[in-house]
């Protein structure tokens, strides 16, 4: 199965794209895949269907729980983040580190497919600092095929939209309002 990753910045409309994507015979839009594990260990959350992910047909077979979900979680941020994209590219991240995230996203990606029984996987993760490293990772540890397409809206709605709206995670109450937001983004 090819893996499609919609990178680009937030607020850049990689959600609507993959949506978009998704909508095809062949293919399974599956979201923000990267923060599967976090969305996971928050008790509120729930999927798309409005059911718990615990619950719903397309996510049951993925959940995990307890340490499991706390590690797995863990690998994923570690390796993803911006602070180990120098480690990532020269191939210097600890092999145990590289094996707990080749298990953790191998199965989560297996799961996924199974659930969707589709040919084409596209995850909008995107590519700010939490997950730049992410198509790298899932290409050179987990050995997905993986083609990237990077959203580049235009500068000026990207800022007015980060001005307005803010972040998804702010919005949800999941983190604090950023100071200077739309001077971060420009």
């Amino acid at each position: 199965m090819k893996l499609v990753y919609v990178a680009g910045y937030g607020r850049s409309g990689s959600t609507v794209l993959g949506t978009v994507l998704g909508a095809h015979a062949q293919a399974v839009h599956a979201g923000e895949i990267s923060f599967f594990y976090d969305e996971l260990r928050r008790t509120n959350r729930v999927c798309s269907c409005r059911l718990p992910y615990a619950e719903c047909d397309f996510w049951k077979r993925a959940v995990v729980d307890g340490a499991e979900l706390i590690s797995r979680g863990r690998v994923t941020r570690h390796v993803e983040h911006v602070a180990s994209l120098p480690a990532l590219l020269s191939g210097a991240l600890p092999t145990q580190v590289q094996e707990r995230y080749r298990l953790a996203q191998a199965d989560l990606l297996s799961q996924v497919r199974a659930a969707s029984r589709a040919t084409v996987l596209v995850d909008s993760s995107k590519s700010a600092w939490a997950t730049i490293g992410r198509f790298v990772a899932l290409q050179q540890i987990v050995g997905e095929n993986v083609f990237v397409i990077q959203l580049v809206r235009e500068r000026a709605a990207t800022l007015r939209s980060v001005a307005r709206v803010r972040s998804n995670w702010e919005l949800e109450g999941l983190r604090a309002p950023r100071r200077f937001a739309t001077l971060r983004t420009l």
